[in-house]
């Protein structure tokens, strides 16, 4: 039983920590892909 352990709150918070991770890398990667494509749409009007 994971919830009778002491260490739940800790293992909580790491899954919330990962979860952060993830988002931030996702939001990077998206903003990433936006410059990309504003890039090309730059030297494709040149």
């Amino acid at each position: 039983m994971l919830y009778a352990e002491p260490e739940t709150t800790r293992f909580l918070a790491a899954v919330q920590r990962l979860k952060l991770q993830q988002r931030r890398k996702e939001r990077l990667t998206r903003q990433a892909k936006q410059r990309v494509r504003m890039a090309q749409r730059k030297t494709r009007e040149c």
